[in-house]
């Protein structure tokens, strides 16, 4: 069962890894694809990781920056809806 699971999930996976940047730039997109891109959790700290690696970066650049807010706000999130379902289902 659980194969069966993993091969309907599989594309939307790949898909995902795609939009937002990590397998293909975000500057090689069509301008609608990568206005999509920006919605989702991972878009943001993939572009901080590649300013850190490939253009030695730092904190204190605005982009690098940027990154960091947007990984705490969704690990905050996530944890305080996980929290609340917890909650929920106890």
């Amino acid at each position: 069962m659980l194969w069966f699971l993993g091969s309907k999930v599989l594309p939307f996976f790949l898909l995902f890894f795609i939009f937002a940047g990590i397998i293909w730039p975000l500057e090689a997109m069509p301008h609608w694809i990568r206005s999509f891109s920006y919605f989702q959790p991972q878009t943001l700290p993939t572009e901080t990781l590649r300013h850190i690696l490939s253009r030695g970066w730092s904190i204190e650049d605005t982009g690098v920056w940027i990154g960091f807010v947007v990984t705490g706000s969704w690990f905050f999130i996530y944890v305080g809806l996980a929290a609340v379902i917890f909650k929920i289902k106890q």
